[in-house]
């Protein structure tokens, strides 16, 4: 008795359903894949855009050219609407904290500014209490500076002057460096490009799987009998 003989693939179920049951089952987790790799890129983006808020934080930056004990002079400036918004003009050191030792950095009438906005540092325990009466604030905090001066309709915010520089060079104003580590406009794209490049790859695979095994057939010589001419 001879045996049977072998089964390809080909010759099994030529309607294609072994095939269309291995399409799904690997649809399924394909969809799974895609689905957290965009979730890992979403949350990714929304990381970059909360990191960069954090720009606007006070602890977020520095000043690299500023060293040494001194004093941050906060000024109110009168916007043309009538708002107030509080101005740190730069840093003052410690020997030249009276504003008489520095005439020349003293504005008056309209004035042009170049700075970034910055929202109030937090307090902590330990952080000092304010003292008012001496003029001398422990957080930049324009509330606070605002309340103890009796001004109304003052921003939530302030703003870090970098620009121009009074005469005299106090208050020093200057640019500000961002601290802050952010990478993760990498980690977007990363994820992002894995999710597309699952999606072609797959979309490759099911193409080739869908042709039809016997129009491939019927293009070979079958076994034992000569091509046709």
């Amino acid at each position: 008795m001879s045996a049977p003989s072998p089964v390809s693939d080909r010759d099994v179920a030529p309607d294609g359903r072994p095939r269309l049951r291995t399409l799904l089952g690997l649809f399924a987790p394909a969809v799974v894949v895609f689905a957290v790799l965009i979730a890992l890129g979403t949350w990714q983006l929304e990381r970059k855009a909360w990191k960069e808020a954090l720009v606007y934080a006070a602890a977020s930056t520095f000043r690299p050219d500023v060293s040494g004990p001194g004093y941050w002079v906060f000024t109110p400036a009168r916007l043309a609407d009538g708002n107030v918004v509080m101005v740190n003009r730069g840093f003052v050191p410690q020997d030249r904290a009276d504003p008489a030792t520095r005439p020349g950095g003293r504005l008056t009438g309209p004035t042009a500014m170049i700075g970034a906005l910055r929202w109030a540092d937090a307090r902590s325990w330990f952080t000092p209490a304010d003292d008012p009466a001496h003029n001398l604030w422990f957080l930049r905090d324009p509330a606070s500076i605002a309340a103890a001066k009796g001004l109304k309709d003052v921003a939530p915010f302030y703003v870090e002057q970098e620009a121009p520089i009074p005469p005299g060079g106090l208050p020093q104003p200057g640019k500000l460096e961002v601290r802050l580590r952010n990478e993760h406009l990498q980690y977007v794209v990363t994820w992002y490009g894995l999710a597309l490049v699952l999606t072609v790859v797959f979309a490759i695979w099911a193409l080739k799987s869908g042709r039809d095994p016997r129009r491939e057939d019927a293009r070979q010589p079958r076994d034992g009998a000569p091509p046709s001419l």
